[in-house]
């Protein structure tokens, strides 16, 4: 009888990743019965008929809990006091949301449950208490009975701790894959631990160790479900990506890749587009990414009436984000479509010169190939709610990694992004920027598949084979010197 795995996926944001992911999972049906649950809830679900056509053995629902969902904002920012002499991101995103919230949400959240360590596990213990278990997530359980559980940390849905709470009641092991490059760091304290977690890469290695005391024995580097592609090397010229994506032949490319907020990014692009038409940036144009899943933007100006000569939409999110624009709201996340594919994501980041970004993913994507970037570092009044966001933990890498640009004034900007472009002819900065995004992102001969497979058959079969034997082996207490013998 094969071994049963319940994978459970928290929100259509995880679901966009998953299905880059799903073929490896596919590829394990001969060994095992693989069982996919999805969030349906109102806010973050997911149509389950977008897994119609893949081969797994059942694919179920389950539902966001409401009682989770009044605590889960409280949990979020759960950081105690331990957690601060490491981590600064609970309090930043405490600034980020203030507003937001009440008097006494505020004296809860800082002091309450920020007040020690022991003040954080006692209200932890009242909310468990009072949110119970998810009773969609047990059936699921009830029902198939794994052998092993895997969910992703996301941070953005109550689907994940009710996974890992419900695995870890009725003792089902339990694997965490890192989602997002901010999905470990960005959060408060974890109400529950997965058994074992499957990170990016060391950074995200140490803020599972320092940050949510994860045992050193029960992490893997399992990379990045994007970095598969990655490896590839481009199908297409780069003259064909260039026509796909209506750029004109000869130009160097600026990539504005859009941050979620999307603050003052119009703004940004009228400085570029201004300085190209002027000849200080000259022979370039900007292929203008936003954000997939971009908030409504606050005081800036409208894109569609700039009458840009060197802006280009990228057209794989120009028909969202129109709309999106038109009707004065963010852009829509389709519950039944997938938005983001990592085939276009590479080509666009092999034609692009450098990056420019408030705050993104695809700085660390683009120093995967060594691409530099600059970084905005400044905020408006009407956005200065965002003004701490480059203290976030993750972000430290980038801050001090050769090829990236850190400007602090859009009277820089111009400037930065020549120089920026002087690097990306560099090739010592290119190979500096590819060995420090290695220490953010996993990379070796194995598939990203191959390495969670490796995980499986430790934590199952306690496989001595496997990359990852150390996680079927049991951890030794060394506070209880479990380590100190006599020697007979």
């Amino acid at each position: 009888m094969k071994p049963k795995i319940l994978i459970t996926i928290p929100s259509i944001i995880v679901a966009n990743a998953f299905f880059i992911q799903a073929r490896m999972f596919q590829d394990m049906l001969d060994d095992f019965d693989i069982y996919i649950c999805c969030n349906t809830g109102a806010k973050k679900g997911i149509d389950v008929n977008i897994f119609k056509n893949m081969e797994f053995k059942g694919i179920l629902g389950c539902q966001e809990s409401t009682r989770r969902e009044k605590i889960y904002p409280f949990q979020l920012h759960m950081n105690t006091l331990g957690g601060r002499k490491f981590s600064r991101n609970s309090s930043i995103i405490y600034d980020m949301n203030k507003n937001d919230y009440g008097n006494i949400r505020r004296q809860i959240v800082h002091r309450a449950l920020g007040a020690s360590s022991f003040s954080a596990r006692v209200m932890n213990y009242i909310f468990e208490k009072y949110a119970g278990e998810n009773e969609s997530i047990r059936n699921v359980i009830d029902s198939i009975k794994p052998d092993l559980m895997i969910t992703f940390l996301c941070g953005n849905s109550t689907v994940e701790i009710e996974s890992i709470k419900s695995a870890r009641l009725n003792r089902i092991p339990i694997v965490g894959l890192q989602h997002g490059w901010d999905s470990i760091s960005t959060r408060g304290l974890m109400p529950f631990l997965p058994d074992y977690m499957g990170v990016w890469g060391y950074q995200s290695r140490i803020f599972a160790e320092k940050m949510h005391d994860m045992p050193p024995e029960r992490i893997f580097h399992a990379g990045v479900p994007f970095g598969d592609e990655f490896k590839k090397p481009c199908e297409k010229s780069e003259s064909e990506i260039k026509s796909r994506l209506g750029l004109p032949e000869g130009k160097r490319v600026l990539l504005y890749a859009g941050s979620i907020w999307a603050y003052n990014e119009v703004r940004n692009l009228k400085l570029i587009e201004d300085a190209i038409e002027a000849k200080e940036l000259d022979n370039c144009c900007i292929l203008y990414r936003p954000h997939p899943f971009q908030h409504e933007a606050k005081a800036d100006i409208d894109f569609f009436k700039q009458e840009f000569k060197h802006v280009y939409l990228d057209p794989a999110l120009a028909a969202q984000y129109k709309t999106a624009k038109e009707q004065r709201k963010g852009v829509s996340i389709s519950r039944n479509k997938i938005e983001i594919d990592f085939t276009h994501m590479k080509e666009i980041i092999n034609i692009s010169s450098i990056i420019v970004a408030p705050l993104s993913t695809v700085m660390i994507q683009g120093a995967i190939y060594g691409t530099p970037s600059v970084g905005l570092l400044y905020v408006d009044r009407a956005n200065e709610r965002f003004w701490r966001r480059w203290e976030f933990e993750e972000l430290d890498i980038i801050r001090a990694m050769p090829g990236i640009c850190l400007c602090p004034h859009p009277n820089q900007l111009i400037d930065d992004c020549l120089k920026a472009l002087q690097w990306s002819e560099d090739e010592v900065i290119i190979k500096a920027m590819k060995n420090y995004a290695a220490l953010a992102i996993h990379n070796d001969d194995l598939t990203y598949g191959q390495r969670v497979r490796h995980a499986i058959n430790a934590i199952l079969h306690r496989d001595d084979n496997s990359v990852y034997s150390y996680l079927g082996e049991p951890i030794i207490n060394f506070k209880n010197k479990e380590n100190v013998i006599d020697f007979s």
